[in-house]
């Protein structure tokens, strides 16, 4: 687990929580708890042997010109999907093997939501765009980043009703070098 010594890092991973839970309550209609459940420190290797059974949805931070991950999973998905159906949710532990396409545009629509959220978040410290790339059912995705270098793995946990889900998102740890630290050094003699 990582902890941000830079006070301005972890207050963007905070407002893109809360900020999240207020879209997503917004677009469902319906009540989202989100919580920050952990950070990870990892290289862009270790995130393709993940197996988790989820849907990836790459997107391009510019003008840094690097990559990062949604990772939504599909129990996660399946919650989304029926409340925007109208079903009902429940915790039925059933397995998706895959979305349709009609799903994999309502991932694409929730992915814009937390991605349009990360932007207003970042933008407090940095200049920079994050837009949306690809989509795949594995989270061995094309990253322009060397399978050495570090990224962030940031954890969250999603209540829809008494169904606890998660989604993730992984970034560069590049990304963050250089926010200001929100720290200020007092340069008294």
């Amino acid at each position: 687990n990582v902890y941000f010594e830079n006070i301005n890092v972890a207050n963007i991973f905070e407002l893109f929580t809360v900020e999240s839970q207020i879209r997503l309550s917004s677009f469902l209609r319906k009540k989202i708890t989100i919580k920050l459940d952990s950070i990870n420190a990892c290289s862009f290797d270790e995130i393709e042997h993940d197996n988790t059974k989820s849907l990836s949805l790459n997107f391009q931070l510019l003008p840094q010109d690097t990559d990062g991950l949604v990772a939504l999973d599909f129990i996660f998905l399946d919650c989304i999907i029926n409340l925007l159906y109208g079903g009902m949710v429940t915790d039925s532990k059933a397995s998706m093997r895959g979305l349709g396409k009609s799903g994999v545009k309502i991932a694409q629509k929730i992915t814009d939501i937390f991605l349009m959220v990360l932007q207003e978040s970042l933008m407090q410290h940095l200049k920079i765009n994050v837009k949306l790339s690809t989509t795949s059912s594995q989270l061995t995705s094309v990253f322009k980043q060397e399978k050495s270098d570090q990224c962030y793995t940031i954890f969250f946990r999603v209540n829809i009703d008494s169904v606890i889900c998660h989604f993730k998102i992984v970034m560069p740890a590049n990304t963050f070098i250089n926010i200001d630290t929100g720290v200020e050094v007092n340069s008294e003699a």
